[in-house]
């Protein structure tokens, strides 16, 4: 699972740029669980977080699906720890 959280980690900052610095949520962390299906090639084929705000949620799944990752054998489903802190 370490490609899997250095694939995140490039990905992390941008993720609380995009998806939580925006939100309107009061909170000072959003903690979620994304769900990933990955395709043969690392591709992601499908992303559903669930997690403390909604509207954050949705924009973590359109940026995962950007990413990619290392090819699995086969296709693979992986669940990523999503937290995200405001300064």
């Amino acid at each position: 699972m370490t490609v899997v959280n250095t694939v995140y980690k490039d990905h992390k900052d941008a993720l609380r740029a995009s998806c939580w610095d925006h939100s309107k949520s009061t909170e000072k962390a959003y903690l979620g669980k994304a769900t990933i299906r990955l395709s043969p090639t690392g591709k992601v084929i499908s992303s559903k977080t669930e997690g403390t705000d909604d509207d954050a949620s949705v924009c973590v799944d359109k940026q995962i699906k950007k990413w990619k990752f290392p090819p699995p054998s086969g296709t693979a489903t992986i669940t990523l720890p999503i937290h995200l802190h405001r300064d």
